[in-house]
């Protein structure tokens, strides 16, 4: 996770990012005759604007994609005049060391300081991003992670915060064109990565009355046990499974995955372990599915980070659902607008 988006997907975000920088920097004249008459004579002004940088930004990097995740950050202060420290997750300080150091070889080569974009590393022992963030004269903070940490960032004074915090993926099953396939692909993107992306589906519903499709209604039990065998066959799979689901970023993943097997609700998939051939002491974990009841809303209303899918029952839905799902660059899907 940490450099399959750190290449061109990774650069797409850096482009765009740089582009819309470049659009307000131009979005007004540098300067401008003022012309205003006054009876028997004119007053006239030459007026110039110039684009002010807000002062350092920090960009605070997150443990699964610290590249994708960072550079829109980078290069929108860059481009707009504001120098950046990139303070990495401590678990994660590589990927994005290496974008660093890219960037300080360009700017020395365009005669400019190199520490205009630095790295601030730390441990977890010696945490660093409080007395980061809570400076003066930081004015402009990005943010990738828990909606804790990023409720505070942007509760501080005086900061131009950007965040992109915790999400509660959810899947409607209304109906399919095929449910097989649908099942198939909601398998894939639960294990996908081990279910460490922002776009990883978690609560399933489904209606009581079931699923329609073109050869008949498809009940909850049936495409509890089609996604489960799903997702059994991709993770039995030795080509796909190991690099399909890849490691578990964070042991605490493990422990939220055996608490999701002691949620009130019938276990239809437990998770296990498997030696990953390349990589024989990675830390894997396959996806666990539990079945949530509706009235459940504690449980399946908070995020529950990892390979952990709940299935609910769901009362019937009234009216026409239309979904526009937009690809990601890892191949997963994302929901990004649902009417009714």
């Amino acid at each position: 996770m940490a450099f399959q988006a750190s290449g061109p997907h990774a650069a797409d975000r850096a482009l765009e990012a740089i582009a819309a920088g470049y659009e307000e920097l131009h979005r007004f004249p540098s300067k401008a005759l003022w012309d205003k008459p006054m009876g028997k004579f004119n007053i006239q002004l030459n007026k110039e604007w110039r684009a002010m940088p807000k002062g350092i930004s920090i960009v605070i990097g997150c443990s699964t994609f610290p590249t994708w995740n960072s550079v829109t950050g980078i290069y929108g202060s860059l481009v707009t005049g504001n120098p950046v420290i990139v303070k990495p997750h401590p678990g994660a300080i590589l990927p994005i060391a290496l974008v660093v150091a890219e960037i300080q070889k360009v700017l020395v080569e365009n005669n400019l300081d190199p520490n205009t974009c630095q790295l601030a590393a730390d441990t977890f022992d010696k945490m660093i991003t409080k007395e980061l963030a809570e400076h003066p004269d930081v004015k402009v903070i990005d943010f990738t992670g828990n909606s804790t940490f990023g409720s505070y960032l942007e509760a501080l004074p005086g900061k131009a915060v950007f965040t992109e915090k915790t999400g509660v993926n959810s899947v409607i099953l209304d109906s399919a064109e095929d449910i097989d396939k649908t099942a198939a692909n909601l398998a894939f993107s639960l294990a996908l990565y081990s279910g460490q992306m922002c776009t990883a589906p978690q609560n399933f519903f489904i209606p009581e009355g079931g699923i329609k499709t073109p050869g008949g209604t498809v009940m909850f039990d049936q495409f509890a046990q089609k996604l489960v065998d799903n997702i059994t066959s991709l993770v039995d799979n030795p080509k796909a499974g190991p690099f399909v689901l890849g490691a578990v970023q964070n042991k605490k993943t493990l422990g939220r995955i055996a608490d999701a097997e002691k949620l009130p609700g019938k276990v239809w998939l437990k998770s296990r372990s498997f030696e990953n051939p390349l990589f024989k002491n990675a830390r894997v974990a396959t996806p666990v599915v539990v079945e949530i009841a509706s009235s459940k809303k504690e449980v399946f209303s908070k995020e529950l980070f990892g390979p952990i899918a709940l299935l609910t029952c769901a009362p019937e839905f009234r009216g026409e659902l239309t979904a526009v799902v937009q690809s990601e660059p890892s191949g997963n899907c994302a929901v990004s607008e649902l009417t009714n």
